[in-house]
This record gives structure tokens, C-alpha cells and sequence, in this order.
């Protein structure tokens, strides 16, 4: 029997299924979790969003000198 997750645990395998991949059994909770929770909808929308930033900005970020880093931290 598949239990119902909290939104909690469907965040984190969320993020899991980004680095590790998910089970059989994990795949279809966070899919029914998904569909009747807005929440975590969106949250998993904006969590590809972004890693789809991030993955765009790597190779620019790889270029930048010692000195442009140093200014980004400081200004952080």
C-alpha cells in the first residue's frame, strides 16, 4: 500500500530524483502528491527553474577571475 507523503518528504525526493534518481515506488508518490497538492507543484516547478539557471551561469561563473569572485563574496 502507497501512503500518502507529507509535503516535506515530497520536496526532499524532489531534490533526490535531481542527484540520485528516485524508486518505482517514490516516483508514483511524488506524483500523487503532485497532483493534488498545489504547493508542492510549484515548488518542484520552481526548483527545475532554477537548477536550469544554475546549469545556464556554470560556465560563465567558471571564467570569472580571482578578483571577480572576491568582488561577488564580498558584495554577498
Amino acid at each position: 500500500m502507497i501512503r500518502m507523503k507529507s509535503c516535506k518528504d515530497i520536496t526532499e525526493l524532489v531534490e533526490k530524483k535531481k542527484v540520485v534518481g528516485l524508486s518505482l515506488k517514490e516516483i508514483v508518490q511524488v506524483k500523487i502528491h503532485l497532483a493534488v497538492c498545489k504547493l508542492c507543484r510549484n515548488f518542484s516547478r520552481d526548483s527545475d527553474y532554477l537548477d536550469g539557471l544554475l546549469k545556464k551561469i556554470q560556465p560563465r561563473l567558471a571564467r570569472l577571475s580571482p578578483e571577480e569572485r572576491a568582488a561577488i563574496k564580498k558584495r554577498l
